[in-house]
């Protein structure tokens, strides 16, 4: 994000939208020939394995990479197929796979920290790699002529290097590193959520890659710097996400539901504030972070942004099939709401151009709410009473105002007086509700 402004104004939209494909490709691949090793398996296994942790998530690192040389290995065997299918030349694509290789290594390295609670490691290491590669691309891409490629290439290698050394650092085991048992509770536990994961990809990458096909590369970067730009509030809910989820599953354990009721509102008010004041702000973020040739991604950003606060909504009803392994149903639900997500973009794309996409997706993150949430109430009823776990009548009411919120904003756009007075107003209401119910503390 903080490069942003940078590369909009070295890179036109055409180099810019080329980056952003290669991303898509890239996050689409990384799900499925990782089997999908994120956070959520760490800590999952974690809980199940508290003694033995370091020899599981050495276990999970393993796994994932073999997978993924499986993957490379089809790849050079069919590579003229997957380039042709992908746009990306045989080069990009072999850095493509050296990034993919080393990626789950942060994820479980993290989630060893998240639980551990030395959030300070993760921030020292992201703030040296942020800086890092800042640098090298900065000077990579303002060197080179073929800008979209030297963007690829040097990002890659920089995440290759510093990727390379959580990789290692998690094979590190006093205990024999390979354990069949740990092998096939990750296997069991992951392979559902592989779909779910590639669906979850496919939801937020297919825009970019469908506005490419119907409108070209340019339109796709456009649309892709208002994605980026409404990515802000991924900082924000990952951020949380990260934390609630080890979080919520203590607390799960002794059935402490009334502190995650009352936390949940807390922290979806939080952000739902967060979400107002970045589409009550999206043209002046725009100029910002780019030139007026890019003017018409400020329509994408409230959408998207509503959206992808949605996702901390329907998480709350994922992370509860998740707890009683229920990963059948988030797989199911996530692959429902992709192929609608398609349907959706083949149709109002051609028709409407790269700003209907963002209102495809808001749609789609409605509709994972709704699918998990029932999903959660038919096969987890036997266990669990969800309304004892969380206030849904509050949480439908937040949800209802956020969307009328943004269909406001959006009319507010030529008004900054306006938008400003309405921005100074949240964040006092924000101060005196942090203020008076001590929100700060997590508990």
């Amino acid at each position: 994000m903080l490069s942003t402004p940078i590369f909009t104004r070295i890179m036109d939209t055409e180099a810019y939208g080329e980056y952003s494909v290669f991303v898509s490709v890239t996050t689409i691949l990384t799900v499925v020939a990782t089997l999908n090793i994120t956070n959520v398996l760490a800590i999952k296994g974690i809980n199940k394995y508290p003694e033995e942790k370091e020899q599981f998530l050495a276990n999970i690192q393993i796994l994932s990479s073999v997978s993924v040389f499986i993957f490379i290995i089809l790849f050079l065997c069919y590579r003229e197929i997957v380039c042709q299918i992908t746009g990306l030349s045989t080069k990009i694509m072999c850095f493509a796979w050296g990034q993919i290789f080393v990626v789950p290594a942060f994820e479980i390295w993290s989630a060893k920290q998240r639980y551990d609670c030395n959030y300070r490691k993760i921030l020292a290491f992201t703030l040296v790699y942020l800086i890092c590669n800042l640098i090298v691309v900065t000077v990579s891409v303002m060197l080179s002529e073929n800008k979209g490629e030297a963007r690829i290439i040097s990002s890659c290698l920089v995440l290759i290097v510093m990727y390379g050394g959580l990789y290692f650092s998690n094979l590190r085991c006093r205990k024999k590193a390979f354990n069949m048992d740990m092998m096939k509770f990750a296997l069991r536990f992951n392979l559902p959520l592989i779909p779910q994961g590639l669906a979850n990809q496919i939801l937020s990458r297919s825009d970019i890659l469908m506005i490419q096909y119907f409108q070209g590369t340019s339109k796709s970067g456009i649309y892709s710097l208002g994605y980026s730009i409404a990515s802000i509030i991924v900082i924000f809910t990952m951020s949380v996400n990260n934390v609630y989820v080890s979080w919520l599953y203590k607390k799960l354990d002794v059935k402490k539901f009334q502190d995650i009721r009352e936390k949940s509102i807390y922290m979806l008010e939080a952000i739902f504030m967060i979400v107002t004041l970045i589409i009550l702000t999206a043209p002046e973020i725009v100029r910002f972070f780019a030139p007026e040739e890019y003017a018409d991604a400020v329509y994408v950003i409230a959408p998207v942004s509503v959206g992808i606060a949605f996702t901390l909504v329907y998480t709350l009803f994922v992370y509860i099939e998740l707890y009683f392994e229920k990963t059948g149903l988030v797989m199911l639900g996530s692959i429902l709401v992709a192929v609608v997500n398609i349907v959706l973009n083949a149709y109002f794309i051609p028709k409407y151009g790269f700003v209907a996409a963002a209102y495809t997706t808001l749609v789609s993150y409605i509709g994972y709410v709704i699918i998990h949430f029932g999903a959660v109430l038919k096969f987890c009823g036997e266990k669990i009473n969800i309304y004892e776990v969380y206030d849904l009548k509050k949480i439908l009411l937040l949800c209802i105002v956020q969307i009328i919120v943004l269909l406001i904003t959006v009319t507010l756009y030529p008004y900054r007086i306006i938008r400003y007075a309405v921005m100074i107003i949240i964040c006092l209401a924000g101060g005196i509700i942090v203020k008076k119910r001590g929100i700060l503390n997590a508990g």
